[in-house]
């Protein structure tokens, strides 16, 4: 009779009246929890103060202008000098079949000295060259085959980093979009932003994703 009686029942999700999550973008620095959004009032504010007379989230308090207005401000500036970033890193780097010629142009010379010195040690086998000759000269090419070498390895870093610099063109996409807003924009702004923790009304930190192309260029630089 019970079960029947519940079963006509209508289940309604209670949601407060304006008053909702902005997603779970801003986080309380304190209990870290993430903050609700007045809408009437436009504030954000953290739960346990209402429920927490002594809570020290209490101070978790803020404008909802303010406290986006710092995060577009910071996430913009960190925009441009990614996006500036990139664009440097490619007049730098150059032209990707210069260094290649370059590469062809050292494993050319890497194969000639091989075949040197091994005509070296021919002719100091049958007495054309003393041991102090025949030491010296060894030495001097083993020198410049080691400085082959190291150019080669830049070089390769060099490719590298062009190819992947050359793979960036959704990354630039995204930049170009995020250096065109002119107001706060929730889900644009999580793209990039995992987080931002609340420690004060004015003192934010800001968490960009893992993984991401802003914040390994942030760490890099």
């Amino acid at each position: 009779m019970f079960d029947g009686a519940n079963a006509t029942i209508r289940k309604v999700n209670y949601k407060p009246p304006e008053q909702r999550k902005r997603g779970p973008l801003f986080i309380c620095g304190k209990c870290n929890r993430a903050l609700l959004y007045r809408k009437g009032g436009k504030t954000y504010y953290c739960r346990s103060a209402r429920y927490e007379s002594d809570s020290e989230c209490r101070c978790i308090k803020g404008k909802t202008a303010d406290i986006e207005n710092t995060v577009l401000t910071s996430v913009l500036k960190m925009a441009e000098l990614v996006a500036g970033s990139f664009k440097m890193k490619k007049s730098v780097m150059g032209n990707c079949s210069l260094l290649e010629k370059e590469m062809a142009d050292i494993d050319k010379e890497l194969m000639q000295m091989a075949a040197k010195k091994m005509a070296l040690y021919d002719d100091y086998k049958n007495g054309k060259h003393t041991r102090e000759e025949f030491v010296a000269k060894s030495e001097a090419m083993r020198e410049r085959m080691e400085l082959c070498g190291e150019r080669q390895a830049e070089i390769k870093d060099q490719i590298e980093e062009i190819n992947r610099l050359s793979d960036t063109n959704e990354e630039m996409k995204m930049l170009d979009e995020m250096l065109g807003m002119t107001s706060f924009e929730l889900e644009r702004i999580k793209q990039v932003v995992d987080k931002v923790i609340v420690h004060a009304p004015d003192e934010l930190e800001i968490v960009y994703k893992a993984n991401n192309f802003i914040r390994e260029m942030v760490e890099v630089g």
